[in-house]
């Protein structure tokens, strides 16, 4: 049971820090925040026929 609940724990830990990993961010990229794209990286405009608002 001990090893089991190490195996897991290693497993959980590693699959939460593998985001951060892919998580890179070029300096292009982060000059676009709060101008054309929201503080959490998504497009501000809503679409080009403006049914969707912004």
């Amino acid at each position: 049971m001990n090893r089991y609940l190490k195996v897991v724990t290693i497993a959980v830990v590693g699959s939460l820090m593998s985001g951060y990993a892919l998580a890179a961010l070029s300096e292009a990229d982060a000059k676009r925040l709060n101008t054309d794209l929201t503080p959490t990286g998504a497009t501000r405009a809503g679409n080009a026929d403006n049914t969707i608002p912004e």
